[in-house]
């Protein structure tokens, strides 16, 4: 509500008539329970108000809070509901029966749903909430597949939501705009990367054993995975350098994997792959390299975005093998 000169209160406008502020907008949507009411409350928080304030916030959306885009994202990604345009589809369907103006409508699960279990015409998607920091890009797959099956029988609004609710998985959980990951990738010692790495590829499904400190026989975790159909023996040498590693140390490596039979050698570090290198794994399949940018991607898709303010965390998990 805002108030005229007279002091008389006026319905604040919504929609594409709104002329509020952003943060006047965001004081409402953080009052509302998305749990308590299935359009979360009166005013237009199915979606942001207008195309330039998702732009407004998506330009903001590192500097904003987590709850604070959890909330967004509550309201926008409905739980199973029906609208009031379904009631309006469902009494259509009802007086027509099975004229075959109807048929093909009839024939959906969208149909069924809506007049057998009237409550209940969308399958609710905020439950993709669980798939975030880590997968996000799991997340937005899930939105399209859903508008792909249900653009034609969700309220403008709505449909307005889910796409705002993609906007905002990719630009929070996706789009890196800061260096914070690198610089903690910088910060860590060489004994820490190496124990990053092995929670890393423990995360992606493999047994890791993490190599004593010195004398490692030239790779500092081994890494294995055994599914039926697929065996894979890995040995990781993680390079802690600003610059460009050698191809000494690939080549080395690739020695190591030879004496040991291993499958692939991965030669993973925080700085950068020479195109000597690059040439190297491109002749030889059995070399793999993961630089600095792979790197942060890899814990961005396994750990989530937020994983540099939980370094400590990831780098004193306990992992098999000899630690000292």
């Amino acid at each position: 509500m805002v108030e005229n000169e007279n002091q008389e209160p006026e319905v604040m406008p919504f929609g594409h008539d709104w002329d509020g502020r952003l943060e006047e907008w965001l004081v409402l949507v953080e009052k509302f329970d998305p749990y308590g009411t299935s359009d979360c409350g009166d005013a237009p928080t199915w979606s942001f108000p207008t195309e330039a304030l998702v732009k407004e916030y998506v330009a903001s959306i590192e500097t904003r809070r987590e709850e604070q885009v959890r909330q967004l994202l509550r309201c926008f990604l409905f739980e199973t509901v029906t609208f009031g345009s379904d009631r309006r589809t469902q009494e259509t369907l009802k007086s027509l029966g099975g004229r075959s103006v109807m048929e093909p409508l009839m024939s959906t699960e969208y149909a069924k749903r809506l007049l057998r279990r009237p409550n209940m015409a969308h399958p609710g998607v905020r439950w993709i909430l669980d798939l975030l920091p880590s997968k996000p890009e799991l997340a937005i797959s899930v939105i399209d597949a859903y508008l792909t099956a249900s653009a034609q029988i969700l309220p403008d609004g709505r449909l307005s939501g889910l796409w705002d609710a993609s906007a905002l998985i990719s630009a929070r959980y996706m789009s890196r705009k800061s260096n914070a990951g690198a610089e903690v990738l910088r910060s860590i010692t060489p004994r820490e990367l190496e124990r990053l790495t092995a929670r890393l590829y423990t995360k992606m499904g493999y047994q890791c054993e993490l190599t004593q400190a010195s004398r490692d026989g030239g790779r500092d975790v081994i890494a294995k995975l055994e599914q039926p159909g697929r065996r894979e023996h890995r040995v990781i040498d993680c390079a802690h350098y600003a610059g460009t590693v050698p191809i000494t140390k690939a080549r080395a490596l690739l020695g190591v994997a030879s004496n040991e039979h291993a499958t692939s050698a991965v030669l993973l570090t925080t700085g950068h792959i020479s195109k000597s290198t690059r040439k190297e794994a491109a002749a030889n399949s059995k070399l793999d390299l993961v630089d600095g940018e792979r790197l942060i991607d890899l814990l961005d898709e396994n750990f989530g975005r937020d994983w540099p303010q939980s370094i400590n965390y990831w780098i004193q998990w306990p992992i098999r093998g000899a630690e000292n």
